[in-house]
């Protein structure tokens, strides 16, 4: 009976399903958490499934906003006029989310976003990135949802 065998100068190839097989096995063994807890440990905007961003650039357009740049991690798939992304900050040890939407054009080159927040009187976050977002500060983001837009073929009259 004869075997038959791969060259020995050749190296399995990786597969997507492959990988995916490697990072799951690797989250069984780092249990009980998954393994973007640990890496945040280390790098906060080192990730393999969670999407961040990491805060470039801080202005205040007026007394009472601030717009944030964004760069956001490899995960980011960029996002349409008219949606909407889940913006996160941990205040006080506890992570809280709200929706904001992009401003600026969806097809930056540099990969980066814009929101801007007004700071409402007694809101947390909107208040807290307001006083305390800077350069640096790592956020939690989610991919761009909502389907509040226009259709290609613009009708003549629109109510919105």
């Amino acid at each position: 009976m004869t075997i038959a065998s791969a060259p020995e100068n050749t190296t399995p190839k990786s597969t997507p399903r492959r990988g995916l097989f490697l990072v799951g096995l690797i989250e069984a063994m780092a249990a009980p958490h998954q393994i973007d807890r640990y890496l945040e440990l280390v790098n906060p905007m080192a990730t393999v499934r969670d999407i961040r961003a990491q805060v470039v650039a801080v202005d205040h357009p007026t007394a009472d906003s601030v717009t944030l740049t964004l760069r956001p991690t490899r995960q980011w798939r960029g996002f349409q006029a008219g949606q909407f992304v889940q913006l996160g900050v941990v205040i006080d040890g506890v992570r809280h989310t709200r929706c904001y939407s992009p401003a600026g054009g969806a097809s930056t080159r540099s990969g980066l976003i814009e929101l801007t927040v007004k700071a409402h009187p007694g809101g947390l976050v909107s208040q807290y990135l307001y006083a305390n977002a800077a350069p640096g500060l790592v956020v939690s983001l989610s991919q761009a949802d909502g389907v509040f837009s226009l259709p290609v073929d613009r009708p003549r009259r629109v109510l919105l």
